[in-house]
């Protein structure tokens, strides 16, 4: 597993939505790395199973994330 790869899932996880554009990129580019890291932060306590990081959150106004096109849509 590449180092890097790791330690922007692990970034990732921790600070952006999963309906933000960053996290639905790095998820599908890396589905492993993501399952990893975030099994592994869970298991050293350093999030709870159900967290959601808040930034690029739906309530925050960003717009959903388009894995196919890449693109931002519109709502």
């Amino acid at each position: 597993m590449h180092s890097e790869a790791f330690a922007e899932a692990g970034a990732t996880i921790m600070y952006f939505h999963p309906d933000s554009f960053r996290f639905v990129v790095m998820n599908g580019m890396f589905p492993r790395v993501m399952t990893q890291m975030r099994a592994l932060l869970v298991r050293d306590l350093i999030i709870p199973a159900n967290h959601v990081g808040p930034i690029g959150a739906p309530e925050r106004g960003a717009p959903p994330a388009d894995i196919v096109t890449g693109k931002i849509s519109s709502r």
